[in-house]
């Protein structure tokens, strides 16, 4: 039995701490999904749903029909929570709302970190290296949880706009795993 079927069974037979659990849980993410609509915090609500994403993703991993709903969604969510995290809110955000009340926040390196109406203070270099990074852990991630690589040692290769090359290699430690934990998963540049 797998590490996360053993933490839903033990839910399942501690009903007192499931039901607390699923509200909490349902309660997170309608404020992080409310303050991703509205802009409000853009950066800092994405990380969350980005967190949710993972958690959601180690819970259902691909059970094939029985989950695929769960596992789609949260790929999907991942993916997007990286871009939101990135890019920040648009124009319309809570966070321009609050930056066009208090100019004095351009100033402040917090503020662009955790809101989205401010770019990322960092260089465009640093910021596209960012960019890469991020985008590879979000492929690593979602083939990773998907399936294990069918001859086992799938390598996955990315070229940036400077024609430099990154590789990804993956490799399966057992058939039946499809939990990154249970995978020996590196990124390689090279």
């Amino acid at each position: 039995m797998k590490r996360r079927d053993h933490l839903i069974a033990f839910l399942l037979h501690h009903f007192w701490l499931l039901y607390p659990a699923v509200i909490l849980f349902s309660g997170a993410e309608l404020i992080a999904g409310a303050a991703l609509m509205a802009g409000l915090l853009t950066r800092v609500a994405a990380l969350v749903s980005v967190g949710f994403s993972i958690v959601l993703m180690l819970m259902f991993g691909w059970q094939g029909a029985t989950c695929i709903d769960e596992w789609t969604m949260a790929a999907c969510n991942l993916a997007m929570g990286a871009t939101l995290v990135l890019a920040g809110g648009g124009a319309y955000s809570l966070d321009n709302v609050l930056l066009k009340r208090n100019p004095g926040s351009a100033d402040r390196a917090w503020f662009r970190w955790l809101s989205g109406s401010l770019p990322l203070p960092l260089t465009d270099t640093a910021f596209r290296n960012l960019g890469v990074s991020v985008l590879t852990a979000v492929l690593a991630f979602n083939i990773g949880t998907y399936s294990p690589p069918a001859d086992r040692n799938a390598t996955l290769r990315l070229t940036d706009v400077n024609g430099r090359s990154f590789s990804l290699k993956l490799a399966a430690a057992d058939e039946n795993s499809r939990v990154p934990g249970r995978q020996a998963v590196a990124a390689m540049i090279a």
